[in-house]
């Protein structure tokens, strides 16, 4: 269940523009029905008023394609 719901997570952010860069379990509270992700401190988004040193390294670091969950499973594969 976790891990399905952080994937659905992160693909949602990452569409939206929002990158983490400091995911790891600490940064997740559940209450056994939800996953919530925290401590947003290292975050950034491509909407974020960026230099253009920031934004070079957004694009480099970031997926700009990110995974699509298969409908047949919770897992996540890379398109083609």
């Amino acid at each position: 269940m976790v891990d399905a719901t952080l994937l659905r997570l992160i693909i949602t952010m990452n569409r939206a523009g929002l990158f983490h860069f400091d995911s790891h379990l600490r940064n997740l509270l559940t209450d056994g029905e939800q996953v919530l992700v925290t401590d947003l401190g290292l975050a950034t988004a491509r909407d974020f008023d960026l230099d253009e040193e920031e934004r070079r390294f957004l694009d480099a670091t970031c997926c700009t394609t990110p995974p699509t969950p298969s409908p047949s499973s919770s897992t996540a594969s890379w398109p083609s």
